[in-house]
């Protein structure tokens, strides 16, 4: 039993409720402001909760019955992860954790973004993973497709989907790691920046994806940007997260400055 739990806010659109944008004070003029998404964060930042996640999908909005966009609901938005970089310079200790797809997107740009993420917000970052069942996802990308249906994928191609996402959360692991952490020597003398031995190939070759080489990003001291894991129960054991991975809520366990 952990001493503390950690305390997270899940943000999405306008609220959950999808009548929520239609309250007075929703804000739902707002969500597609940048100022709005800081506003929010910060508030949070100040309330003392550990962490956000920031919900995010390759549609616009959910899906009727129809199979098309429900127009009673907050359709579009922007990228969650890049909303998360835009507002860590303005919040404090709170952890930002946006929902990233690992179906359509390749684990080195995964590696490298959420890397990036980190760094912008000295050490706060993770990332949640999710999937991306549809047909209507599916063809924004044309390189795989998925039955056409507007009830949950079966249990064949879930199974398929969950696995795929386990081998990107390792192969983003193994990149993570691929930097030791005095990798960056800057040795005026013999004039290196780096050395070459301390940055190592995240050699990795599964079922659905394969890397060789190493990520661009160095790593942050405080460890590897945390893993949440999906909220499907076939979810269960995907979460991504380097040897020195840290859980959401480790931000604010440790005082400004890292002491």
């Amino acid at each position: 039993m952990p001493d503390r739990f950690a305390l997270v806010t899940a943000l999405r659109g306008a609220g959950w409720h999808p009548a929520a944008w239609r309250a007075a004070d929703s804000g739902a003029e707002r969500l597609r402001s940048l100022r709005h998404w800081r506003d929010v964060i910060v508030e949070q930042d100040r309330l003392g909760v550990d962490a956000v996640t920031v919900e995010d999908s390759f549609t616009a909005g959910p899906l009727g019955d129809d199979g098309d966009l429900d127009v009673t609901t907050v359709v579009g938005g922007l990228d969650a992860l890049l909303v998360t970089a835009a507002v860590a310079p303005a919040t404090r200790q709170i952890g930002l954790v946006p929902t990233v797809s690992v179906t359509h997107t390749e684990p080195f740009h995964v590696a490298t973004s959420v890397q990036t993420l980190d760094h912008v917000s000295s050490g706060r970052a993770g990332w949640r993973l999710q999937v991306s069942p549809t047909a209507r996802e599916s063809a924004l990308f044309g390189r795989r497709t998925f039955p056409t249906t507007t009830s949950a994928p079966d249990d064949e191609t879930a199974a398929a989907l969950f696995a795929e996402a386990r081998e990107v959360a390792e192969v983003v692991s193994r990149l993570w790691d691929s930097w030791d952490d005095d990798a960056i020597i800057r040795d005026v003398r013999t004039g290196r920046f780096i050395d070459r031995d301390r940055i190592h190939n995240a050699e990795f070759r599964g079922e659905f994806v394969s890397v060789h080489g190493a990520s661009i990003v160095p790593p942050v001291a405080a460890g590897s940007p945390a893993g949440v894991r999906p909220h499907a129960p076939r979810g269960r054991g995907v979460v991504g997260g380097g040897r020195r991975g840290r859980r959401p809520g480790h931000a604010r366990l440790r005082r400004p400055g890292g002491a």
